[in-house]
């Protein structure tokens, strides 16, 4: 058996290694298009435009460090799917070809699967990376840390195993091996398949994590992906060729899957679809209906923020009054439900209220007024005085509570729940700082 490749196998791997740069180059323009921001740019593509915030702040729910490794991952998996979708026939052809050139084969009849046969077993391969990498991603996100490292494995497994059905499968289905047979005896060698898997997913995979890292520039990040894949995905069709052809006396012997088998197989796979899907769709939809209120611009009305002092010495207490205005821009009601308003002293929070639930008419505006009052024997002493220095001095609790009529040491924060976790926005005073 010989490695070397022909004139004519040359040929095609120049055309192949083409058409891989061409797939790059596509999704480069048009990111490019939308001022290189790629989450916008693949949200936009597969979302309406009245979707888009609900996909940004459920996407941003699972880009956590916890998921990160585990997202990169699922990146480079999807990557090689797509462009093993958008080339597969120049994959098929160069295969055939250093077949021809290696002898893998011993020289054997093979008569490659009809186009519309390829697409779709791509297509299914497809589902069953989204079957998989959905099921990892929401494992790794909702798992607690110490299994953390478990969705990684998992992770690392769907890439490996995706490459090793992708690059290994065109020579046995030449050979008339079908698709599910080939599953299996991939699997009846775990060791080598995810051997040949890692050999080339890793290296994007360490891209990857080195533009994450370095928080390289969007242009040069994606152009050393794209330079990466190109590299490893054309050497993939030439090792998977040879891969595929030792396997070949195994698949033979191996009993083909039944029909049973199959349903049982397609049955997983429509459950684990069928499963995520109802995850992320409800939570996605949930968003939807949520994001017209997290769209609204919250202010509170000038001058309208007072604290004023009531009670007498023995029973003090400061009676916090503002009025909150909120203008909706979107073309739907905004239903302002289930909130929090928090309303902090200096880092201490001295009192909880909320908003009446109301509506803002599509492209209106609406006003609410909010009061709440603080007796020292409840918050404002019990938990947010204790902490000042006035009262570390030793001053009285009647000048202390005057003091709390400073209006710059305050701010008011409203929480707004959603499926992806509490939402909170500033009203009054400075932001909070970033954790």
């Amino acid at each position: 058996m010989t490695y070397q490749l022909r004139a004519r196998t040359w040929v095609r791997l120049v055309l192949y290694a083409a058409g891989i740069a061409a797939v790059f180059a596509g999704v480069g323009a048009w990111l490019a298009s939308h001022d290189g921001q790629l989450k916008e740019a693949v949200l936009r593509f597969f979302l309406p435009d009245e979707w888009m915030f609900a996909g940004e702040h459920l996407l941003e729910r699972f880009i956590t460090p916890q998921s990160m490794a585990v997202l990169v991952n699922a990146a480079v998996t999807g990557t090689v799917v797509l462009v093993s979708l958008c080339t597969f026939p120049l994959k098929e052809w160069l295969s055939a070809a250093y077949e021809q050139d290696t002898g893998v084969t011993g020289g054997q009849k093979a008569h490659a699967p009809p186009l519309w046969e390829q697409a779709l077993e791509e297509l299914k391969l497809l589902l069953f990376y989204a079957a998989l990498s959905l099921t990892v991603l929401r494992l790794g996100h909702e798992a607690p840390p110490a299994l953390a490292a478990v969705a990684l494995v998992l992770s690392n497994g769907v890439l490996f195993t995706t490459v090793a059905i992708d690059f290994a499968s065109p020579t046995l289905a030449r050979h008339g091996i079908a698709y599910a047979d080939i599953v299996r005896v991939l699997a009846s060698r775990p060791l080598r398949s995810l051997a040949f898997g890692a050999v080339f997913g890793l290296p994007p995979v360490a891209v990857g994590w080195a533009v994450v890292k370095l928080q390289l520039a969007a242009d040069v990040g994606f152009a050393l992906l794209a330079v990466t894949h190109l590299l490893t995905l054309t050497v993939a069709v030439l090792a998977g060729t040879v891969v595929g052809g030792t396997l070949l006396e195994r698949a033979r012997k191996v009993r083909p899957i039944g029909p049973v088998g199959r349903g049982l197989g397609w049955l997983a796979l429509v459950g684990l679809l069928t499963v995520n899907g109802l995850f992320f769709g409800a939570a996605a939809n949930a968003l939807l209906h949520v994001s017209p209120v997290l769209k609204c611009s919250w202010s509170v009305v000038p001058d309208t923020f007072s604290a004023s002092l009531e009670g007498g010495f023995l029973s003090p207490a400061v009676r916090l009054d503002l009025a909150v205005e909120i203008e909706n821009p979107t073309g739907r009601t905004a239903a302002i439900g289930d909130n929090r308003v928090e309303f902090f002293f200096g880092e201490h929070r001295v009192a909880t209220t909320q908003l009446p639930r109301f509506e803002v008419p599509a492209g209106g505006t609406a006003r609410q007024a909010l009061s709440v009052t603080i007796k020292p024997k409840g918050g404002l002493i019990g938990a947010g005085l204790q902490g000042l220095d006035a009262l570390r001095k030793g001053d009285g609790i009647w000048d202390t509570v005057k003091g709390a009529a400073d209006l710059d040491r305050y701010r008011v924060m409203l929480i707004l729940p959603t499926p992806s976790g509490e939402f909170p926005i500033t009203l009054f005073g400075k932001p909070p700082p970033r954790p």
